[in-house]
C-alpha cells in the first residue's frame, strides 16, 4: 500500500520493510510487486545475519532477547531519557541499517520505507539506521537513497486492494 498511496508512491524502485514482533518486507521494481519463483522474495526477515536471522536482532525479538522488555515498555522509558531504552533502539537501528546495506548491494532501491508497531519509535531509530546507510561504499547510491517512515496505518489493506486492481486486466 505504502508504494502506491503512501511514503512510497513518488518511487518506481523501493524496498518496504514491516518492523514489529518480526520483520516482513516487500520489493517493488518499475512500481511492480516482485514476488520471484513462487511468491516468496522479499522475506527479509528470514535471511542469515549476525549468527541467526535478520528477524532476531531488526525486530522487537532484539528487544525480549536482549533486553528482555517489550517494544512498549522501552519506547516508553527511551522517551524519558533512559539510558538502557536509549541504548536498545540505538542498537536495533544499527542492526536494521546494516541489513538495509546488504539489501542496497543486491537491489540499489530509490527508497527504503520502514513501517510497522517498531517504526513507531522513528524519532529514535532514523539517526543509527541513516548512519549505517551512510558507510555503504558506494555513495552514489547511499547518498541518494531515500530513508522514509510509512505513512499509512493499513498499508496492508492498500496494497491488497491494489494488487487485485493490478489483477483485473490480466
Amino acid at each position: 500500500g505504502e508504494a502506491w498511496f503512501g511514503a512510497g508512491k513518488a518511487y518506481s524502485n523501493l524496498v518496504g520493510v514491516t518492523l514489529g514482533t518480526g520483520l516482513g518486507g516487500g520489493i517493488i521494481i518499475n512500481r511492480k510487486i516482485h514476488t520471484g519463483l513462487v511468491g516468496g522474495a522479499g522475506e527479509l526477515g528470514c535471511f542469515p545475519f549476525k549468527g541467526g536471522i535478520v528477524e532476531d536482532t531488526c525486530s522487537a525479538a532484539l528487544f525480549a532477547n536482549k533486553y528482555h522488555k517489550d517494544g512498549t515498555e522501552l519506547y516508553k522509558a527511551a522517551k524519558t531519557g533512559d539510558r538502557e531504552a536509549l541504548e536498545a533502539f540505538q542498537e536495533l537501528g544499527g542492526n536494521i541499517g546494516e541489513m538495509l546495506n546488504v539489501v542496497m548491494y543486491i537491489l540499489a532501491p530509490e527508497a527504503f520505507i520502514l513501517g510497522g508497531s517498531v517504526a513507531g519509535a522513528w524519532e529514535f531509530l532514523e539517526k543509527p539506521i541513516r548512519a549505517e546507510i551512510d558507510k555503504f561504499p558506494v555513495k552514489l547510491i547511499s547518498e541518494k537513497t531515500v530513508l522514509a517512515k510509512a505513512q499509512l496505518d493499513n498499508a496492508g489493506l492498500y496494497g491488497a486492494a491494489a494488487l487485485c486492481i493490478s489483477q483485473m486486466d490480466k
